[in-house]
């Protein structure tokens, strides 16, 4: 699933966040190696302060501050959470002011079995997986920009 949603912070580099497969399996070793590949790119290895986020993640960044004033030490803990609800390979890039989250599913999403005795089962399920991704606007506070616009409007939230 690939949700893409106005980030309520204003920035002007770009910042991946991916899975660290290189450092969990090879360790301070994939560490240097991972700087090593980002020689000649505008893009650089990013340290952040959670120790827990940085063992299952890398973050590489035009900007590094700039990378630091998105990634958050409370949107590191949010963004772990989602390993729990998506499981693992949950990866985001912050781009031309919005946030494109890619969240990892295994078979097709909203596929309804139509027999009769599996439909209730087969809409609850869609409708959960649905609201996990609306949940997503309010976990990282993705409408605050849109209600700030709207005020600004003069249009009640």
């Amino acid at each position: 699933i690939i949700l893409v949603a106005d980030f309520n912070k204003k920035f002007s580099g770009r910042t991946l966040i991916q899975t660290d497969l290189l450092e969990r399996s090879a360790g301070a070793l994939g560490k240097v190696a991972q700087r090593l590949f980002t020689k000649g790119s505008d893009l650089r290895l990013v340290e952040l302060e959670s120790q827990g986020f940085e063992e299952k993640y890398k973050v590489l960044a035009t900007d590094p501050i700039e990378a630091r004033y998105l990634v958050t030490p409370k949107f590191m803990e949010q963004f772990l959470g989602l390993n729990q609800i998506f499981g693992e390979g949950v990866q985001a890039s912050f781009f031309d002011g919005k946030m494109i989250l890619s969240l990892p599913r295994t078979g097709n999403f909203f596929e309804a079995d139509l027999r009769s005795e599996q439909l209730v089962a087969s809409i609850e399920t869609a409708a959960e997986e649905l609201l996990q991704v609306l949940d997503l606007i309010e976990h990282f506070e993705l409408n605050l920009e849109l209600w700030k616009v709207r005020q600004k409007q003069g249009v009640a939230a």
